[in-house]
């Protein structure tokens, strides 16, 4: 940054008009319609896949079973891999792990690194853990000695009444 301060520094008194056109005119234009472009191209990608299921790429998870640890429910999910446009990009709700962390996609076609500003994917790692803790001795394929059986302790001397 600094670098380009000084280069701005040096320009001439034309160089300098000219630079400033462009960065209020040109560039301040462009960056405002990234947003809309963005938008756009989503919806654009998401109608394709649509029409053309089969151009839907199989990029990330779609399912996994809340785990007790990170490490457990990082490791039943793809690893985030950088697509190459929107049309291979990361389809909405899907999710992909990086740095540990599970994220989902809020954005389809996305092709943005999750946990960058403006990504458009979410960390759901918590999200998943709490399932996890939510998840009792009368849910389905929980083994336990008596589900859905509350007893009562016996001489426990904490509840006497």
């Amino acid at each position: 940054m600094d670098t380009l301060k000084q280069q701005v520094q040096e320009l001439t008194p034309d160089q300098w008009t000219e630079f400033l056109g462009w960065v209020t005119g040109v560039e301040r234009a462009r960056r405002d319609a990234l947003p809309l472009i963005e938008e756009a191209q989503a919806t654009l990608v998401e109608e394709l896949w649509e029409a053309r299921p089969e151009l839907r790429p199989e990029t990330g998870t779609t399912e996994i079973t809340p785990a007790v640890t990170e490490e457990e429910l990082v490791a039943q999910v793809k690893p985030w891999a950088q697509p190459a446009t929107p049309l291979d990009g990361y389809p909405r709700s899907e999710l992909a792990a990086l740095d540990g962390k599970v994220w989902r996609n809020r954005r389809p076609g996305n092709t943005k690194k999750p946990g960058t500003a403006f990504s458009g994917w979410e960390d759901v790692t918590d999200e998943y853990l709490r399932l996890a803790d939510a998840v009792d001795g009368n849910a389905p394929g929980v083994g336990t000695d008596a589900p859905g059986l509350i007893t009562e302790p016996v001489n426990d001397p904490a509840h006497h009444h």
